[in-house]
């Protein structure tokens, strides 16, 4: 049980003798609702003196409160979501309702997208490092790859002296390429995942609301692939060396 007060700090007016009772508890849904009180708009009326009537069927309810509205001053609402019924609304209500009337209007879409233009030049930034580690990456293979064929250039020699065409050696050195880009993915998957799967928990504890951490961003997939094909760029190099290398320069190796 709670009483209602007005106002978030202390000192406001509370309605202790109107207190509400919890009667259910909703699943949690990640999202703002999770730290909402829900209750009835008539409560909110009656908590502060004004009748309500007990029982109005649902056909007349809309009716009977707009009736209500008019004989009693001290029924209000406060605020009201809007869904427009066409894409002219979308774009004239929020002005008309801001330009002739004590009321404020606010378009969640429109909101949503200056938010994103205020933080759109950190993402920029987050891309750009994002970018510049996915080509350090590739760098790696690239040097991985060299120092491995160097120390494995008696295992490739073998390879030629037992009658393996070139085409399999330069196969064995792209699949390992490959192979290490994509344990890389899985890896950086597992980690980058992981990491959101954090972030979200402390959201969800201070400020409650999470997000899904574990479902893919729509340019996910395309990441993925670009980072496989930087993996088999960079052991395209490595492996074309094996390729022009001639039989009597591996063995000059051995």
């Amino acid at each position: 049980r709670f009483a209602g007060s007005h106002g978030l700090g202390e000192g406001g007016g509370a309605h202790e003798s109107h207190p509400f009772t919890v009667t259910g508890i909703l699943a949690p849904t990640g999202s703002v609702l999770d730290r909402l009180i829900v209750t009835p708009l008539e409560s909110v009326w009656q908590v502060h003196g004004v009748s309500v009537a007990a029982a109005v069927p649902d056909k007349d309810r809309h009716a009977h409160h707009e009736q209500d509205a008019h004989r009693d001053v001290g029924r209000e609402i406060t605020a009201l979501l809007l869904q427009y019924a066409t894409p002219l609304a979308a774009a004239t209500l929020q002005r008309h309702v801001n330009s002739q009337s004590q009321l404020q209007a606010a378009s969640p879409a429109a909101e949503l997208s200056r938010l994103f233009g205020y933080l759109g030049s950190g993402a920029q930034v987050i891309k750009g490092i994002a970018l510049a580690l996915l080509a350090i990456g590739a760098a790696g293979i690239f040097a991985g790859l060299g120092s491995a064929l160097s120390d494995r250039a008696a295992d490739l020699a073998l390879l030629r002296l037992l009658g393996a065409p070139r085409r399999v050696v330069v196969l064995a050195v792209l699949l390992q390429g490959l192979l290490l880009g994509i344990a890389g993915v899985i890896l950086g998957l597992a980690l980058g995942h992981g990491a959101a799967e954090r972030i979200s928990a402390l959201f969800a504890q201070r400020q409650g609301a999470g997000f899904d951490a574990w479902q893919a961003a729509p340019g996910e997939p395309w990441l993925l692939a670009g980072t496989l094909a930087l993996a088999l760029l960079a052991a395209a190099v490595p492996a074309w060396r094996v390729y022009r290398r001639a039989m009597p320069q591996w063995l000059a190796r051995l």
